[in-house]
């Protein structure tokens, strides 16, 4: 038998202070703060050259030859984030150059963030490693050579432009499209012939072609039909370099994902003023997709079956975009709150939910990983 006798300690009583009123929120000024600098160039293989700067937003450099003259000599390819440029020299009198050297002039920030004119003159020279690197593949493919003509057989030939590889299953709400390794020149679009195979038939597909702005990008514009085999055929000499590349007869096959693979998510919003941007994220942070609140209603379709997160944030100013605020002209950040919950989609599910702004959670959600987002993500 167990003996318990009672305890003599008291209760102890302890005050504490309580601050009111305890639902004040205050938004974070988050401005970004990248000033625009001109970083490095770079030149890793004879037909291009990069400049990278900490960003470009304002305007493209302008480049001045020094050792060569040449009007148009260059096509401009550049990244998402505009911060790397990269030049494809279509003059092949100019690839045969070692050292390339470049008065560049270009915008910069200075210290109180203002754009101010600055010009930069470069030497922009092949690396040693490259060099030597070249000269070895030039005597193996001589080597090459001369053992194929011994036997009596032909080299073949190396003047060949080839495809990056490409998806053969396109998402639902996108265009086919077929990359080059080298920007292209020319091109017969009468030589590219595309169709659709139904039980070992070839059935003719209209379609228009329209070129990326990176000069190596074609878009197939055609009606693409999920669950059908497509064959996208390009005749030789069909497409031309700048460096006296073609094309052999290539042949990509694709198709498009079905609608079964997909789901869907309807969101419904109350007590909302004002304009409002709705963002749907996946568990890293990153923007999927971005739709106008209409109506109190957004509708994101053909979303791949992942975990997602929603984020609201009102557009005060109506430029479509999270507005970090400014201290100094005393201009608030653009009001953010969260879906308090996650959205767990699977494929085939049609997912409406309803939220109430006005009792809305300005914290994120568990699961949620914290990733700075790019300027085009929002926040």
């Amino acid at each position: 038998m167990i003996d318990v006798k009672p305890l003599n300690e008291k209760l102890k009583e302890r005050s504490v202070k309580k601050l009111l009123p305890s639902d004040v929120v205050l938004r974070m000024f988050n401005k970004e703060v990248k000033l625009q600098e001109f970083e490095k160039a770079v030149r890793s293989e004879r037909n291009f050259f990069s400049l990278i700067f900490t960003k470009c937003e304002k305007s493209h450099p302008t480049l001045y030859p020094i050792n060569f003259q040449s009007n148009d000599w260059y096509k401009l390819e550049s990244n998402e984030q505009t911060d790397t440029l990269k030049y494809w020299i279509t003059d092949t009198t100019i690839t045969k150059l070692d050292t390339l050297q470049l008065a560049v002039e270009y915008l910069k920030t200075d210290d109180q963030e203002n754009f101010v004119k600055s010009v930069d003159t470069l030497n922009i020279t092949l690396s040693y490693k490259f060099l030597q690197d070249e000269e070895k593949q030039k005597k193996n493919a001589q080597k090459k050579e001369e053992r194929l003509r011994r036997y009596g057989l032909t080299p073949k030939r190396t003047n060949v432009l080839k495809l990056n590889q490409g998806k053969k299953l396109i998402e639902i709400d996108d265009t086919m499209q077929i990359s080059w390794q080298q920007p292209i020149k020319t091109l017969n679009e009468k030589m590219l012939h595309l169709c659709y195979i139904e039980d070992s038939v070839m059935h003719d597909v209209p379609f228009s072609l329209s070129k990326k702005e990176d000069h190596r990008t074609l878009l197939i514009n055609a009606n693409i039909e999920p669950e059908k085999d497509y064959l996208l055929t390009i005749d030789s000499f069909a497409v031309h370099d700048y460096y006296g590349n073609h094309n052999d007869t290539l042949r990509v096959k694709f198709g498009k994902k079905p609608e079964s693979e997909y789901g869907s998510i309807g969101l419904k919003v109350s007590n909302v003023k004002g304009d409002a941007y709705v963002l749907l994220l996946n568990s890293k942070d990153k923007t999927v997709r971005t739709q106008k609140l209409t109506d109190g209603r957004v509708f994101f379709n053909h979303l791949l079956p992942q975990n997602f997160y929603i984020k609201l944030f009102i557009d005060n100013n109506g430029n479509g975009v999270w507005d970090t605020g400014d201290f100094k002209s005393r201009i608030q950040p653009e009001e953010v709150r969260y879906f308090p919950k996650q959205l767990t989609l699977k494929k085939g599910w049609a997912m409406e939910e309803e939220w109430d702004f006005s009792s809305a959670n300005y914290d994120r959600p568990s699961g949620l990983n914290h990733v700075q987002q790019d300027k085009k993500g929002g926040m």
